[in-house]
């Protein structure tokens, strides 16, 4: 992912591997949607276990 960061950053737009970077993108989607949810259900918990 960082060569094709540089090549983005040089402007060298054919020599970037676009499908690299689209699967990168949707990992880090997922990723950040489970640390979402994650952060919802141990809040969820912590709020049950007050009452």
């Amino acid at each position: 992912m960082t060569e094709s960061a540089a090549l983005l950053r040089e402007g060298c737009l054919s020599e970037v591997d676009l499908a690299q970077i689209a699967e990168e993108l949707e990992d880090m989607g997922r990723s950040e949607r489970r640390a979402i949810e994650n952060g919802w259900a141990g809040l969820g918990a912590r709020c049950v276990g007050r009452t």
